[in-house]
């Protein structure tokens, strides 16, 4: 076995059996020669994506409820052991994501 292997580059992408059904010229032509099979296969494709993002967002949601009963019950802790009421400022995923925290 030699090992000039690892000095060749990786083929084009016109020639990885992976991307030649991604290329727009076959996707046109499966488009105009079967195009209720290639609608079809979109809608399933965005269907099961629908899915995935539908379970992510009730996950976000569990999530997101966590932490505020999570900050509720420090707020609590903090003021049976040191006396003194603590607010923390209540913050969205959103808010989180889009750095407004950290204004």
């Amino acid at each position: 076995m030699n090992n000039w292997g690892i000095f060749m580059s990786k083929k084009k992408s016109y020639m990885n059996n992976e991307n030649i059904l991604k290329e727009s010229f076959i996707d046109d032509l499966l488009k105009k020669v079967f195009p209720t099979a290639h609608k079809n296969a979109e809608e399933k494709y965005l269907k099961k994506k629908s899915k995935k993002l539908q379970k992510l967002e009730k996950d976000l949601a569990s999530s997101q409820k966590k932490v505020k009963k999570y900050q509720s019950d420090f707020e609590k802790a903090w003021e049976e052991d040191y006396g003194k009421k603590l607010n923390l400022d209540d913050y969205s995923i959103d808010d989180l994501l889009n750095g407004k925290h950290l204004k």
